[in-house]
This record gives C-alpha cells, structure tokens and sequence, in this order.
C-alpha cells in the first residue's frame, strides 16, 4: 500500500519524506518479500532527487536525519574526518567566528608548510585570516589532508577545537538511504522474534559463528558502520576510530547480524577495554551502542535508530548480551541511568527502562528494585499502564545490572576509574622522571622490549605504580601472569587483555582497595 501511494505521489512535505523513508527503511531490513524489498530500495535510492524538490526552506527541518539529499552538521572527530577525506565526501569546515579560528590554529600550525611558519607566526594575517587565505573558501581539504598520517597530537588538536563539519550528503552511498551491506540472499521475515521466558538463560548461552572479519571484508563492515553514525551525528568512540584489526561479526540469525568493533590502540582506555556495535538486519544498519568491560562485567547499552524501534528490538539486544558474554566471558552487564532516563528525555519518554526490565535488568539499589517490583504488577493488572515520568525519572537515579551467575570476583564499581585517575594524579605530582610501573611488574628485560608490553605499559603503568608494594609480595606464578595481562593489553586485539585480566582477582582486589583507601 506505501509503495503504492509513492508511485502514486511523490512525498512533498519534509515530515512526510522522512516519515515514507524511515518506513521503506524498514521494508528493507525487515522485507515480507524479496519483491517488495527491492522497490523499496529502488525508491530509496531516489531520495536524494526528493528531498531536492523540498527547498531551501523545507531541506533543513531534515538536517541530521542523515537522508540522502541532505546535511549533517557534527563536531566530528579527527578519525571520522580522515574517513570522510578518504571516502571523498562533500565536507566543509566552519569557522564562523575568531575564537573558532583561534582553536583551529594547533591544527592549521601542523597544516602547513616549513616555508609558511615565519608568516603564520609573523601575526601579519591572524588565524581565521591565514586558514581563509590558505584553505580557501572551504580549509576542510588542507587542515585534514589525504596523505596525513595517524598523529596523536594533530587529532587531539582537531578534537580540541571541536570545530563543526558540514556534509552534505547529497546521493552519497554513505547517507542512510542507502548505506547498506551488501547480502547474497536477504531474509524475508513473517513475524518478529521475542525475548523467552528466561532472557538470563539465553543471555548465557554461547552464540556461535562469531568471527574476526579480515581485509576487504572487515574494511566493509567498518565502513558500514562509522558511517551510520557520521550521518546521524552520532558518536561511539571505537566505531568512528576502530582498529582495522579487530573487527568481529556475529550472527543473530533471520538475517540480522552484530558488528563489533575494537578501539583503535591510540584510543583505549586504560582499565577498560572499549567496543563499540552496530546491528544490522539484512545489510542495513538499525542500531548501534558500545560495550566497556571492565574485570567481570561490562558497561553497555542499547540504541535504535527511530525507524526501528517497532521492531525485535529487545530480542536483538538480548541476541547482543549473548554475544559479548560469547567474546568476552564477562558475567555482568551494566547500564548506567543515562540510557534509561537521567538527563534523557527522549528515553523517559519510550520508557526504556521497562526494555532493560524486561531482560532481567535490576537495580542495583533495593529501595528501587522494590519500586519497580510494585510498578510491575500494577501493570500486570491494568493492561495497558504506563509507568509515570516521576516514577521512571525516579527509577533512573541507579545504575541497573544482568547478573548471570558464577562469577569469578564481585563488582567493581565504575567510579572506582575516576578516583584511581585521581590516584594517579596525586601520586605522579609527587615522583621525578622515571618508569611508570613497578619493576615487581617486569618479570624480564625480553618481555619489555616487545612492543606490546611498552604500549601495555603506556596504558596500565601509571595504575600498577598505586599497587607497587602489594605486586611486590605477589608470588612469581601472579607477577608473570600481571605480565602477560599487560601485554595483552598493548596487542594488536584487546579481546585477550580482557579474557586474561578476568581471572587475575588479586589485581582487581589491589585496585578496589586502592580507590577506597583514604587520599
């Protein structure tokens, strides 16, 4: 009947173009038939020609919707930047002010040519003068050049100044009209799984087919992925800078698959390890969120595009938890009240906490995990009940947690990474120059000299030093096995670094007592 009615008419209204294209979307990741799939995708791929027939009034009411046609503006971050130069994107930089240029002169400092510096510095032209004269009318060509390299004190300049960039998408097969994974035979789908009985359950069981993609492939998911939330103006650190070489796959059956994408090694966190996902179904991206473990647990949360919110959404983020248990042997998983309803009106609104609840997701405070008890059966009886905005807003002031069972070591509390960094600020203030972790933490001089164990010390060094004295005591089977976790840390896939350090309890015991004791 919709594809009907567009043969018919050609949508003319912004609300109404966005509405027909988040409903061929769905067509396409959720077909009733392979017909119907491929007329949706035929009219998809014209979209860039509607939104055109809007006009320059009506275009940007869609800004950010990522639709062909349209633009996105985002503060980007270097990585994304570099992918969208590759990719040759049409991106512009704004620099609509002085204090916009005057961010921008770290970057425009590493932009130009030894012969420039004497002129640049010269303050004959100031900053915002420079990048217009050198970069032209648009300086997003100069300031992120083709051929640049990866270099950590030029991307932290660029992310520093947070300077907006402008795509204009146009028919760009990046924009989500048509950003799609290829598939060989897409899945046409009668009906919508839903979550069991016992989400525990199917949580802790192993999801096989998991594989790490390589080359091409790889290079096509992540593609895939980064651009589904460049053209949203969304953002997952590991998924706008991944590391190439860990990109996994996961099958979540009936046509739907979960990318998993490791951060690249310049950005990871030093305790944590940090992932980012996409999910797909049928080749297109239909939501996406990350995923920090951290000892036995780990931080995630879930987020569908709005296309696809009347979907199997829960079963497919339940599909997820299996996953990641599945990779990482993590037997907790955490969410944090940001996702649910703290400072987020938008989550307020669909109630997702009840899409936690409903997974086996209770708090961690009893005072709430009774509120939600009593919110449950008064919905059980009233058919159709929604919880009030209070009582969510008030559900959403803790964190709420899928334990699995068996754990091999209690929680870590999350604000433990805060104080530690504070730990370590303190206590570095108070050292010279010298090693960053203890020599108990150095089994052997061949060790450090591989270059995994120094990046794995860049990471963890400045933490081990809180712990020097209780390494120091650790028998020599513990300090060899703290050496191979740290350098696991600094290889090439962290999914070790994170399957190793579940099983060391005596470091994560050093640490908890280390963030606890008093300053």
């Amino acid at each position: 009947m919709l594809l009907a009615a567009i043969r018919a008419s050609v949508p003319r209204r912004a609300s109404l173009v966005e509405a027909t294209h988040d409903e061929l979307l769905f067509l396409v990741a959720f077909p009733p038939s392979r017909a119907i799939r491929q007329r949706a995708r035929a009219f998809l791929n014209r979209f860039h020609s509607w939104a055109q027939r809007l006009g320059p009034r009506a275009i940007p009411t869609l800004a950010d919707t990522g639709i062909a046609g349209t633009t996105t503006t985002a503060a980007l971050p270097w990585s994304c930047a570099r992918w969208l130069r590759r990719r040759s994107q049409q991106v512009a930089i704004i620099v609509a002010d002085k204090s916009a240029a005057d961010r921008l002169e770290p970057v425009a400092r590493a932009a130009i040519t030894a012969a420039e510096e004497d002129a640049f510095d010269s303050g004959a032209w100031n900053t915002g003068e420079y990048i217009r004269r050198r970069g032209g009318r648009n300086p997003f060509p100069w300031l992120v050049p083709l051929g640049a390299a990866r270099n950590r004190a030029l991307a932290h300049a660029f992310d520093a100044a947070g300077a907006p960039l402008v795509w204009s998408l146009g028919g760009s097969p990046w924009s989500a009209s048509r950003n799609r994974v290829p598939v060989a035979a897409p899945v046409v789908r009668r009906a919508f799984r839903r979550v069991p009985d016992d989400p525990r359950g199917l949580v802790a069981t192993p999801l096989r087919g998991i594989r790490r993609l390589r080359g091409a492939e790889a290079t096509q998911w992540m593609d895939a992925s980064m651009a589904a939330l460049a053209a949203r103006a969304r953002e997952v650190t590991p998924t706008m800078d991944p590391n190439p070489d860990e990109i996994y796959l996961a099958d979540l059956g009936e046509g739907a698959a979960l990318c998993v994408l490791g951060a690249h090694p310049e950005v990871r966190c030093a305790l944590e390890a940090n992932y980012g996902y996409v999910m797909f179904s049928n080749g297109v991206p239909i939501g996406y969120g990350g995923v920090t473990p951290l000892a036995d647990q780990a931080n995630t949360g879930a987020n569908l595009f709005p296309a696809f919110r009347g979907s199997e959404a829960a079963f497919l983020f339940a599909q997820s938890l299996r996953a990641f248990r599945t990779l990482f042997g993590v037997s907790r998983f955490i969410v944090n009240p940001y996702q649910f309803g703290a400072d987020n009106d938008e989550a307020l609104a669909s109630g997702a906490f009840w899409f936690y609840d409903r997974l086996g997701f209770r708090s961690v405070r009893r005072s709430l995990r009774a509120l939600a008890d009593r919110e449950r059966a008064l919905s059980r009886r009233h058919h159709g009940r929604r919880s009030s905005r209070a009582v969510l807003r008030r559900l959403a002031t803790a964190d709420l947690v899928l334990d699995l069972g068996a754990n091999t070591m209690p929680l870590f509390p999350e604000d433990h990474l805060v104080t530690l960094g504070q730990r370590v600020a303190t206590h570095l203030a108070g050292l010279g120059d010298g090693a960053l972790a203890p020599d108990a933490a150095r089994p052997g001089w061949r060790m450090r000299r591989r270059a995994s164990m120094r990046e794995g010390h860049r990471l963890l060094g400045p933490l081990l030093m809180l712990i020097e004295r209780e390494i120091r005591q650790w028998p020599l089977r513990d300090r060899a096995a703290l050496a191979a976790v740290i350098g696991a840390k600094g290889a090439r896939q962290e999914r070790t670094y994170v399957q190793l350090s579940r099983h060391r309890p005596r470091l994560w015991r050093a640490l908890d007592i280390a963030a606890r004791a008093r300053p």
